[in-house]
Order: structure tokens, then C-alpha cells, then sequence
């Protein structure tokens, strides 16, 4: 697991929260996931002053609890960076998985909540 670079898999597009920090630093900066997948996120922050290969540690809350997650800066451009997660256990990879499924679930609770509207309408 470690630092190897995974093959790109489904992103989810998203907005969602984050705050982070290099794994040497104290301070802690603000972005936001704009899209995710379970071997990496975009991380929005046109602020930001990362580096390629760079090691940040994210940490954002789901379903009422704080979670952390460590990742490594694989690009970084001007409204933010690539990051790949670096999994050091099935934990994180779960952590993700978990994310991403209640990305998806708020997206068809909102359609849901809209068909429901567009069908008393018509």
C-alpha cells in the first residue's frame, strides 16, 4: 500500500469540506473535495501552498464523527491539487468507501425529493 500510485478508478464529483495539513506542519488550511474516488480526491483551494509529493493529512466529518485520512499531493494546479489517499490499512480504504456512499445517497435523496415535486406539478 504505502505510496504506490493506484490506477485511476470512478470519481464521484462532489462538494464537500475538508480541512488539511502538511504531515510536517501545525497549521491547518481549508478546501474543499470537488471530486473523489477510492485511490484519490481533487482538493480545491486555489490558496494553497502545496507541492508535488508533498504528505497531508485530511481530516473532515461524516455522520457526526471527525475522520482522518493521509495523503500524498500527485499534481497541483492553480485552484488546487490532485491527491492520491495512502491507504495503511482497510480502514481508510473503508473510510472512502463510506464517503462516497453517502455522497451518492444525498444525491438520490435530493432527486428523489425533486421527482417527488416535478410529479405533483405536472
Amino acid at each position: 500500500m504505502g505510496d504506490q500510485v493506484l490506477e485511476p478508478r470512478r470519481r464521484i464529483p462532489l462538494s464537500f469540506d475538508v480541512t488539511y495539513r502538511k504531515s510536517y506542519s501545525r497549521r491547518f488550511d481549508k478546501g474543499c473535495l470537488r471530486n473523489i474516488s477510492l485511490t484519490g480526491a481533487f482538493i480545491e483551494d486555489p490558496e494553497a501552498e502545496l507541492k508535488q509529493d508533498d504528505k497531508i493529512n485530511l481530516s473532515f466529518e461524516l455522520a457526526g464523527r471527525k475522520r482522518k485520512i493521509a495523503a500524498k499531493i500527485v499534481w497541483v494546479g492553480d485552484e488546487g491539487a490532485g491527491v492520491n489517499f495512502i491507504h495503511s490499512n482497510n480502514q481508510d480504504e473503508q473510510l472512502i468507501d463510506d464517503l462516497m456512499f453517502y455522497v451518492e445517497e444525498s444525491k438520490d435523496e435530493k432527486r428523489g425529493i425533486l421527482n417527488l415535486i416535478f410529479d405533483k406539478i405536472a
